[in-house]
């Protein structure tokens, strides 16, 4: 039974690795799908061939759209967290609470938290076997009733560079790859 239960959490962490992967390359091609959209003339006049971008704008915001919906609902509906190659469903965030700390399940690309899914008050329940230097814990989740609002704001804005970055890398890489355009 247990076999059983770990493959489907496998299951579901790979649908949920190639939605996120989806999603994040239609978001990755969506400002030179723009770009290209935008100045077609400007492509095809001086150049004399169609543009590179071969996914219709309306496409690649669907696939945007559908590989979120999809990762966000198999994440809400699965108990595991699990990354592929840092895509996936992790938890985030130690915000101090009564009993524990509490931190909330994301979805994430390249490690890093991109859209909240639940949170959960988490609580050291026993201290487990000595291993060399190392002593496992053992944790219990508690989920709570709604998001905690306070620190999803804490958790975007540690990793508000993090999120720059990334948005210039995407945008330079645009850039240079439409610059026969301009």
């Amino acid at each position: 039974m247990q076999d059983n239960q770990e493959t489907i959490s496998f299951g579901v962490a790979i649908i949920i690795f190639f939605a996120l992967f989806g999603a994040f390359f239609g978001i990755f091609f969506l400002p030179g799908n723009i770009i290209q959209n935008m100045f077609f003339q400007s492509c095809t006049i001086g150049y004399g061939h169609e543009p590179d971008m071969t996914i219709p704008l309306p496409v690649n915001v669907s696939i945007i759209i559908i590989g979120l919906a999809i990762s966000w609902f198999l994440a809400t509906k699965s108990e595991n967290m699990r990354t592929i190659n840092g895509i996936g469903t992790k938890l985030v965030g130690n915000e101090k609470s009564l009993k524990g700390f509490i931190a909330t399940k994301w979805l994430v690309v390249l490690f890093l938290p991109i859209i909240p899914i639940k949170s959960y008050e988490v609580f050291e329940e026993q201290q487990g076997i000595r291993i060399g230097l190392h002593q496992r814990v053992y944790y219990s989740l508690h989920p709570l009733p709604k998001l905690a609002i306070n620190q999803i704001k804490k958790t975007y804005q540690n990793y508000f560079l993090w999120y720059l970055l990334m948005a210039l890398v995407i945008l330079g890489l645009t850039v240079l790859g439409t610059m026969k355009c301009f």
